[in-house]
């Protein structure tokens, strides 16, 4: 099976390892919160072991503190649009523009 579709299966490994990078860093987030940045820059840096996409979550993760702590927006919000970010991204449409 994996000589008949070797790019599906090297995809979804790369898929897992993006998602588990992503999830690592929404966790480390949480210590932004509690003021532990020691742990979040930690947690950072080992989400980055994981994918090399790491640094572009933590750009989205600054400015969006940069705009709730500006703007006073919803943490739901900005939420939602990293999610439709993240999912333009999947999907090809942002290599397009």
């Amino acid at each position: 099976v994996v000589i008949c579709m070797p790019g599906t299966y090297f995809w979804s490994m790369n898929g897992i390892r993006q998602a588990a990078a992503i999830s690592i860093c929404f966790w480390g987030s949480h210590f932004w919160y509690t003021r532990k940045y020691i742990k979040m820059i930690f947690s950072f840096l080992f989400a980055f072991t994981f994918h090399m996409t790491t640094p572009i979550m933590v750009i989205i993760f600054l400015v969006t503190v940069c705009i709730l702590q500006h703007f006073k927006l919803s943490f739901n919000r900005i939420c939602l649009a990293i999610l439709l970010l993240y999912f333009c991204t999947l999907s090809g449409l942002s290599a397009r523009f």
